[in-house]
């Protein structure tokens, strides 16, 4: 697999790659020798969804400000299938909120909290292929 750290090109070889940044940039950084046919589907492919995620940490007592140990999908309207154009220009069509802290009984300390958005992969697209040199 070939990509940047601090803008130093980098080349790792492995028997397997596990990626979060979808398949066809995943498939964009690894030697074309590995695989072409996979290469070529793979670049036939549509871009899928993608999705912007928050960390938060909180003090003090979550649970009784009303945060849950529950998964929640929070939703701006009833068009549930919206998804997030424009994130710089507009609210989120709709969130997915987890408090996993709040799961774990025994947790002492800070109380974490991940917010998602579901986002078009054209609101990230520009990004990484300036990341792959695109």
């Amino acid at each position: 697999m070939v990509f940047e750290h601090d803008g130093v090109p980098c080349t790792e070889r492995a028997g397997h790659v596990i990626s979060a940044m979808g398949v066809t940039h995943t498939v964009a950084c690894l030697d074309a020798q590995v695989a072409p046919a996979w290469h070529d589907t793979v670049q036939a492919l549509r871009p899928g969804l993608s999705y912007l995620a928050l960390y938060l940490g909180f003090e003090g007592d979550i649970a009784g400000a009303g945060a849950s140990a529950a998964n929640l999908w929070i939703y701006a309207s009833e068009d549930i299938g919206r998804v997030w154009q424009a994130p710089a220009d507009e609210d989120a069509p709709a969130l997915f909120v987890s408090f996993p802290s709040l799961k774990d009984p025994a947790h002492v300390g800070i109380q974490a909290a991940c917010m998602s958005g579901l986002l078009a992969a054209a609101v990230i697209e520009p990004a990484l292929l300036r990341r792959l040199g695109g």
